[in-house]
């Protein structure tokens, strides 16, 4: 089997002597398996990542970044719990300014 450094010779050799036209189609060629290239790479990533969210969200509270509830713990109702007061303005003003 001839080594790469053979084969791209001779593919050069070829190129030298090719047509522009053809020449652009085989850039077009190359360009093609370059992209296909980097598709298959890129299902492949796909592939090794978290497939469900509880699998992500597992990995994220491995690394640190994220910390889960205590399933044990007791819920708060809203009347132990109120909700959090934002001093200055009304709760609507605050909600509005969020959504715009």
């Amino acid at each position: 089997m001839p080594s790469r450094d053979s084969i791209v010779r001779d593919l050069l050799d070829k190129l030298r002597n090719a047509p522009p036209e053809e020449l652009s189609e085989v850039i077009d060629f190359a360009e093609f398996l370059r992209a296909r290239r980097l598709k298959h790479a890129g299902a492949e990533a796909a592939a090794a990542a978290p497939s469900s969210l509880d699998e992500l969200e597992a990995q994220a509270a491995a690394a640190g970044l994220l910390r889960l509830p205590d399933p044990q713990a007791r819920k708060l109702s809203t009347l132990e719990a109120p909700p959090v007061r934002v001093g200055g303005r009304p709760a609507s003003e605050i909600v509005l300014e969020d959504r715009r």
